[in-house]
């Protein structure tokens, strides 16, 4: 059985390993991308939390400004009350600063694997990838995939809604009359979004990540 990962415009290096030939495309460098989209997010994060925190202090700084001089008097009362060497806008700060929650961080983005088995004729298989917007990420045409092929494609995707759409154009699918085809859509946590092979000309699955 060869084995194809794609894009197969893309193709790389070829060699035989274990008497199946095996297509690679950058597949490392998918990889070592998505690390390094992973480390950016953390920065933007750690950055965003810092900017969040100054932003309340700020806010806290201006409400104090604002109390009318009794209340500031009314928190100096408590501050002396304490015993602890604070003044009442350390006391009001303090109280107000614990009251500050962090937004729940973003959802990473998703590696999502796009696998379809072959049939007899893969020259009849065309697979998309679209945004609920309509808007296409991804289509691949395995016309120069090998019969009874398996091919695989990993794209990177973020949380949101998509649209797998497969297309068979001599309108019998890719099972089972000619070969056990089927595709399969799933991400790194190995949930299952899309998969099948018994259809006509098409097959539209819309699925959620995140």
């Amino acid at each position: 059985m060869a084995k194809v990962k794609g894009p197969l415009w893309s193709v790389g290096a070829r060699g035989i390993f274990g008497g199946q030939l095996v297509m690679r495309a950058g597949r490392a460098g998918t990889r070592a991308s998505i690390r390094g989209i992973g480390a950016a997010a953390k920065r933007r994060q750690a950055s965003n939390e810092q900017r969040l925190r100054r932003q309340w202090y700020q806010q806290v700084s201006r409400e104090w400004r604002q109390l009318p001089a009794a209340e500031r008097e009314v928190w100096a009362e408590r501050a002396r009350a304490s015993g602890k060497l604070v003044t009442g806008y350390n006391l009001f700060l303090g109280q107000r600063l614990a009251e500050f929650e962090l937004p729940p961080p973003p959802v990473p983005p998703r590696v999502v694997t796009i696998k379809v088995q072959a049939d007899a004729y893969p020259g009849d298989i065309l697979i998309d990838l679209y945004t609920a917007a309509g808007d296409r990420l991804f289509r691949e045409w395995l016309w120069r995939l090998p019969r009874y092929a398996l091919y695989e494609h990993e794209i990177l995707l973020d949380p949101g809604d998509y649209d797998f759409r497969i297309y068979d154009f001599y309108g019998d699918g890719i099972c089972c009359s000619w070969g056990e085809g089927y595709y399969e859509v799933t991400d790194e946590t190995g949930k299952v979004h899309a998969s099948g092979g018994q259809f006509y000309y098409q097959e539209i699955t819309s699925f959620r990540v995140g």
